[in-house]
């Protein structure tokens, strides 16, 4: 189980912003070699890790970024979608 860039606690596979962003761009989750590379993030809060507010914003029912990161609605049907193939 790889480890969250931010906290050093092992990330569950259906909790990874990396992978949600790979799913969403290419259409399925990284490769070995892209994992290496890129590693992985909480998306969502767990056990004092506050994940990517960034990227959890697009999530039904999760708060918008307070730190200044803009909400593209344009983007919340895709993220969705990616988070649907992320859950499963």
């Amino acid at each position: 189980m790889w480890t969250c860039d931010k906290c050093g606690k092992p990330v569950d596979p259906k909790n990874d912003a990396v992978d949600l962003m790979f799913l969403r761009q290419h259409g399925h989750r990284p490769d070995a070699l892209s994992k290496f590379n890129y590693g992985a993030r909480h998306l969502l809060p767990v056990d004092g890790c506050e994940g990517s507010p960034s990227r959890a914003q697009y999530v039904e029912g999760q708060a918008r970024d307070t730190r200044g990161y803009g909400y593209v609605p344009e983007e919340e049907n895709e993220m969705r979608r990616a988070y649907t193939l992320l859950s499963t």
